[in-house]
């Protein structure tokens, strides 16, 4: 969505057996699970496609970020644009390790 973005949407929480085999979590509830709820923490799982798609994305839009931080006089993230919350030298550092990370393959949101 964002810079071409297009999000595919998370794997449910898994456990993992007696056995090593990965299973769906026993608080995993079907009919709450909400595949493109990207901000939760309940161990959902990020698929290594859908992570590199938002790698792209985020390199994509750093140079569209302004390196002087103009997102701070928010009170709260959610108040700024993304585009300025993420602004300046530091938080676009953070970005690109998070974007590093990304390109590591799948993960899980914990």
């Amino acid at each position: 969505e964002w810079h071409g973005w297009e999000p595919m949407g998370m794997m449910p929480p898994l456990s993992v057996d007696e056995n090593g085999n990965d299973v769906t979590d026993e608080t995993y509830n079907p009919d709450e699970w909400d595949a493109f709820d990207y901000s939760g923490h309940s161990g959902q799982s990020v698929l290594a496609k859908d992570a590199q798609n938002l790698a792209d994305a985020l390199e994509r839009a750093l140079d569209d970020i302004s390196d002087m931080p103009i997102g701070h006089q928010y009170i709260h993230p959610t108040a700024a644009p993304l585009i300025d919350y993420w602004s300046g030298k530091e938080n676009k550092d953070y970005m690109r390790g998070f974007i590093a990370y990304c390109r590591q393959g799948a993960f899980t949101i914990a």
